[in-house]
């Protein structure tokens, strides 16, 4: 599975830099002009390959190095207000062509939490990325980011195909998967998982929340500050 999944942004990286190729030949042979339009989404979409395969790449070694108990945090104060808003301003780019998802983000100006920003970061990205993933129609993916009782407390909320009851429990393990529409997506079933690690890392908690298939899902993660 894990090789299979590292291998899948593979393919369209390989036909994207074959396509560059022989339009840089024509191009240069005088039988087509360089459209630079193209070129950009081209490129593009080469960069968001790549950073999907960085990810599945650090997710992995995330889980090893927490498997190993040797997973390293590196705490400093940040703004995390400012990570969320950031990482949600990634996915309204590498969305914008497709045009399904709407992102509404709830936070203050300034939130400052002691962590090890790339850890946190790298949980944003899953959490909102599994939102973006999960709810193929689109819909609204809602960001909500507040402070409670001295904790950071993060909800993301989707519209997509929710969590049937009997997988809430256990849905957060490493390698595990949903069922029913769930099993339908590619995917290793290690982001959730990561997003775990890294809030328990920093002392906080992960809570999944669903009313059922069809009906979206709520992830609440809190943090003390």
């Amino acid at each position: 599975m894990v090789a299979h999944e590292l291998r899948t942004p593979l393919t369209p990286l390989k036909a994207l830099a074959q396509l560059l190729v022989s339009r840089i030949r024509r191009s240069r042979a005088g039988t087509q002009p360089l459209d630079l339009d193209s070129l950009e989404r081209n490129l593009v979409s080469i960069e968001r390959q790549v950073d999907r395969m960085n990810a599945l790449v650090t997710d992995l070694l995330s889980v090893s190095r927490a498997g190993r108990g040797t997973l390293e945090m590196d705490p400093a104060p940040f703004d995390l207000a400012a990570s969320v808003r950031e990482t949600v301003e990634h996915y309204v780019d590498s969305t914008r062509e497709e045009g399904r998802h709407h992102f509404a983000v709830d936070a203050p100006e300034s939130l400052v939490l002691t962590g090890d920003r790339a850890r946190i970061e790298q949980m944003l990205v899953n959490l909102i990325g599994n939102a973006v993933k999960y709810s193929p129609r689109g819909g609204e993916v809602s960001v909500r980011l507040a402070q409670h009782d001295g904790a950071a407390e993060l909800v993301v909320t989707d519209e997509g195909i929710g969590i049937n009851a009997e997988d809430l429990p256990r849905l957060g393990g490493a390698f595990t998967r949903g069922t029913g529409k769930a099993a339908t997506f590619a995917g290793m079933g290690i982001g959730l998982h990561v997003a775990k690690l890294m809030a328990e890392a920093h002392g906080g908690k992960l809570r999944l929340e669903s009313p059922g298939e069809d009906r979206g899902t709520t992830v609440r993660v809190t943090i003390p500050r």
